[in-house]
């Protein structure tokens, strides 16, 4: 049995820290949509393709403290709907669950890519796992990865407030 107290401020945590998630990773996808237009539009080559962070702060140490924040994010998130009774076995629990594992991967890619570039076998922006693997260019994984994440944080809120909000009953998913 759940405390009485928190029991009363679960829901509203679970709310803000979901808006607040899609709100970080939204302005996150930009960035990546950003870098895009920076590479077909204007044909810079990818060292010089940097996005918003790129041009205040180095492109693979910005995007590794992004990426690792929204992991964190979304890790918080997953513990507060364990806890949380009306999200169990919910899908919205599973989507969650669902995109942290994809974010725990995007983990390791960058990882892989800071490891690279420490190491000098590469120039920056260096290739993780799955690009090198398949011959993708990086700024391609990674607006599929983050728009792919963002989406699914948008469909989550969606059904966050149709099914689990306040002023409705019953829950449907």
């Amino acid at each position: 049995m759940y405390p009485y107290i928190l029991m009363k401020i679960l829901p509203k945590w679970v709310d803000n820290l979901l808006f607040f998630t899609v709100v970080y990773q939204g302005i996150h996808f930009v960035d990546h949509i950003i870098i895009i237009f920076q590479r077909t539009l204007f044909d810079l080559p990818s060292s010089r393709a940097t996005g918003i962070l790129g041009v205040f702060f180095d492109r693979n140490s910005a995007h590794l403290v992004v990426n690792l924040l929204l992991l964190y994010l979304l890790i918080g998130l997953s513990f507060l709907i364990i806890y949380d009774a009306k999200y169990k076995g919910s899908m919205i629990a599973n989507i969650i669950f669902v995109i942290t594992g994809i974010q725990l991967w995007h983990m390791m890619e960058h990882s892989v890519q800071t490891i690279r570039l420490i190491y000098g076998n590469c120039e920056a922006p260096c290739n993780g796992f799955v690009d090198t693997l398949l011959g993708i260019d990086e700024s391609w994984l990674h607006l599929f990865l983050n728009g792919f994440i963002f989406l699914s944080l948008v469909v989550v809120l969606i059904i966050q407030k149709k099914y689990y909000s306040k002023n409705t009953e019953k829950n449907y998913c």
